[in-house]
């Protein structure tokens, strides 16, 4: 009995995980879409609006390291799922496992996009 509460807790705890890891994701997609060039509307060329036509390099850097903390955060849930409940009842989250694999490759894609 008290072997299910504590299997149970570390399922609540992955659950935790796996939603912080996507909220991280989704804010660090918000402040990428923040550092892109903006782009020119009709309103912008109508009233000779001024635009960004550049990356904001800070913003760009800064969506880097949150999509690393995801993808950490993410590792971190994947090992405990795996070292806690690895036996075969317990199946692996594959929502961090997406997680990591989405918030590692926008990590590895922004690399190249600031080098």
């Amino acid at each position: 009995m008290a072997k299910n509460k504590k299997i149970e807790g570390f399922i609540l705890f992955i659950r935790f995980m796996d939603i912080l890891t996507w909220s991280i994701i989704f804010a660090a997609m918000m402040v990428f879409e923040k550092a892109r060039p903006q782009t020119k509307t009709i309103l912008d060329i109508r009233y000779s609006k001024g635009i960004r036509n550049s990356w904001d390099l800070g913003l760009a850097q800064a969506s880097l390291w949150i999509f690393v903390i995801a993808a950490i955060i993410a590792l971190l849930g994947l090992l405990i799922n795996l070292v806690f409940l690895g036996d075969k009842k317990h199946h692996i989250s594959y929502g961090l496992l997406i997680g990591f694999f989405v918030s590692f490759g926008a990590s590895f894609a922004f690399i190249f996009l600031l080098l």
